[in-house]
């Protein structure tokens, strides 16, 4: 049986992200993934994500967990990269 690794297991610099998201006032920039994008759909309401968020209560933002369907809820992707796309749509 194979194993699968995470495409986003890797924590991402601040300069190169995975993905950003914009909206409500936020910027989340995805640094890592927790689980395989596949493995999220299974229990979607947990997948986390780690991220570097910024808004205007917070302008020099901050890392942190967040839980995807918050941002996916809130945010509209802005920029990725190829893998992410394929993996997430865009």
């Amino acid at each position: 049986m194979s194993r699968r690794t995470n495409p986003f297991g890797k924590t991402a610099t601040l300069a190169n992200p995975y993905a950003i998201y914009e909206g409500s006032g936020f910027t989340w920039k995805v640094l890592k993934t927790y689980r395989r994008p596949d493995l999220e759909l299974k229990d979607p309401q947990y997948a986390r994500w780690l991220v570097f968020a910024s808004s205007p209560a917070c302008p020099n933002g901050e890392w942190g967990d967040t839980y995807a369907v918050d941002v996916l809820r809130h945010g509209s992707l802005v920029d990725c990269t190829d893998d992410w796309r394929d993996a997430y749509g865009g």
